[in-house]
């Protein structure tokens, strides 16, 4: 089977991919420098000999310390939002009294940083691999990213995985397109350097999606992504590679403590399952079903309320509301989407298609995960 590429695209539709892709290969020649240069130490603490002082102002995580118990000197270190939230999990401590304690006054944060302190110190925790209670704090320059167990597979990193990623993409002629990074988190999206045309005048191209968090923030994942050219709107399609938090155990852990040998056999084996996913993700078969997706999309009618409730998952109240008054009022060349017919009340009539790019088109003005989230929710109206 071949792909099923356009037999012919106007000459701007291939120069608008061949840019893409040539601002990509910077984009990602940079993320891959980042990752070079980000030096992460790794702190293993016992529970005992964790310590929290509150935070000086408001709106800012308590001072964080960790305690030698040889030496009885203690570390400090400041509190990343996502570290807390991964403590405050730990000690079943909900996040909104977090964020309530953290916003408050003098005592308030007192308050937090004393109840943090005692829970840890005086808790039992069921701990994987067993051992005395301790944990993982993932930090770099100072500041506490990540705080997860410390059985955590930290050799599996995204410096090595995102190369495995780009050496088998690449071996299929794909080139970066897109790059999302944040502290937390990098996702890279190539292409292959075909053009598609699943409907009339809808040129796309098809493309695969690396994702992973070196601090807990979600799991390694790839996926399918679509890209229409023109207006460079993003569809990121489900998971084929992940697992989630939610059940068993998460890609990361392992209950037990490896050899040398048996974490050089891990990581190449993660490399492997990488490749491989890569060549099922981008043979003829899975690209030209992803275009019969668009196909069917184009052809399924919603009702605005279907979109908007979609959109509701993640825009907030008075985004939608500011965006329904945007798309109703005709206001011209805000996003730029595929055509959709207008009834005779001057009431839009979208389809699938169109609600997918919106979303994408709304992510485009998002950064870090709140674009991912948008984009993958764009990837919802394709199935």
């Amino acid at each position: 089977m071949t792909y099923d590429a356009a037999t012919s695209s106007p000459a701007s539709v291939r120069l608008k991919l061949e840019r893409d892709m040539s601002t990509g290969v910077l984009e990602g020649r940079k993320l891959f420098e980042k990752l070079q240069s980000t030096m992460i130490v790794d702190r293993v603490a016992s529970t005992s000999c964790m310590r929290f002082e509150p935070a000086k102002a408001p709106h800012t995580p308590s001072q964080y310390y960790i305690r030698n118990p040889r030496s009885e000197t203690e570390e400090s270190y400041t509190l990343h939002s996502n570290a807390m939230g991964q403590m405050a999990k730990q000690v079943q401590i909900p996040m909104i009294f977090v964020n309530t304690l953290t916003d408050g006054e003098d005592w308030e944060r007192r308050e937090l940083s004393d109840l943090l302190t005692e829970r840890f110190n005086k808790l039992t925790f069921k701990q994987r691999g067993g051992g005395p209670p301790r944990f993982l704090n993932r930090i770099v320059g100072g500041k506490v990213l990540g705080f997860v167990s410390r059985v955590f597979r930290r050799y599996l990193t995204t410096r090595d995985m995102i190369q495995a990623f780009a050496q088998a993409a690449t071996k299929l002629e794909a080139k970066p397109v897109e790059v999302i990074a944040t502290e937390l988190r990098c996702e890279l999206k190539m292409y292959l350097p075909y053009v598609f045309e699943p409907v009339d005048k809808e040129y796309v191209a098809i493309g695969v999606v690396f994702s992973n968090s070196d601090f807990g923030r979600g799991t390694m994942r790839l996926s399918l992504c679509a890209r229409r050219i023109s207006s460079g709107t993003t569809q990121v399609l489900g998971e084929v590679l992940g697992e989630s938090h939610g059940h068993g155990k998460a890609v990361g852990e392992t209950d037990i403590t490896l050899s040398k040998e048996a974490i050089e056999a891990d990581i190449k084996a993660h490399k492997l399952k990488i490749r491989d996913t890569v060549n099922e993700l981008l043979n003829p078969d899975s690209v030209n079903k992803v275009l019969a997706s668009i196909r069917i999309a184009k052809n399924k009618d919603l009702r605005w309320d279907q979109v908007k409730d979609k959109l509701g998952k993640i825009l907030r109240v008075k985004e939608l509301e500011e965006l329904e008054k945007v798309i109703m009022g005709s206001e011209e060349d805000v996003f730029d989407l595929p055509s959709i017919p207008v009834d005779e009340d001057g009431y839009i009539q979208p389809d699938a298609w169109w609600a997918s790019n919106l979303a994408g088109a709304l992510a485009d003005k998002e950064e870090g995960d709140r674009k991912t989230d948008l984009q993958k929710l764009a990837g919802t109206f394709l199935k």
